[in-house]
């Protein structure tokens, strides 16, 4: 017997609940933008005065350069943690989750925009998996995968990916891996 779920509940309501609730985290990672700006300016004059002071003795080249390297390295990472946050909130995965997945793509040299857009699907098709449809249902039924925690809630991506790579592992077939692996 197929399971069917009704939801019920004012659309609207939850538009502007999930728009409030963006716009809140846009303007938290926005605060900590304009901090982390105000910080790099104030390390800027810091080393500015160094410099002027110790320039004479042939030492502020050497601490000029330093500053461009911690001023590019402080603005990378601002737009970093800025552009985590936003896919965090498009993807539904917590930005820790999200930090780590960047540093093992990266090392395996797969850019973030590649990551996040794998992510995302990976989310859809589970979410389509709950629903008991979808072009991944096959695969995870196969798998047994389980998408539900204890309490009915649906798992996050993180929570499914390490059961989904022990499930793959556990497969003798390498054509199996494939083939479940890409659904």
């Amino acid at each position: 017997m197929p399971l069917v779920l009704e939801f019920k509940g004012d659309a609207k309501h939850f538009e502007r609940t999930l728009g409030a609730a963006t716009k809140s985290g846009a303007k938290k990672v926005k605060v900590l933008e304009q901090k982390s700006v105000a910080s790099a300016g104030k390390m800027t004059s810091a080393f500015q005065s160094f410099n002027k002071i110790l320039g004479p003795l042939g030492i502020g080249l050497g601490i000029t350069a330093a500053i461009v390297g911690i001023k590019k390295l402080l603005f990378d990472t601002i737009k970093f943690a800025d552009q985590i946050g936003r896919v965090a909130l498009r993807v539904g995965e917590t930005t820790e989750f999200l930090s780590e997945m960047s540093f093992v793509a990266k090392q395996a040299g797969i850019e973030f925009r590649t990551l996040s857009i794998g992510i995302q699907r990976a989310n859809r098709r589970i979410a389509e998996a709950r629903a008991g449809t979808g072009e991944a249902l096959g695969a995870i039924k196969e798998l047994g995968l389980e998408l539900s925690n204890a309490d009915g809630s649906a798992k996050s991506f993180e929570q499914i990916l390490p059961q989904l790579a022990n499930k793959l592992n556990g497969l003798t077939s390498e054509q199996d891996k494939l083939r479940l692996a890409f659904k």
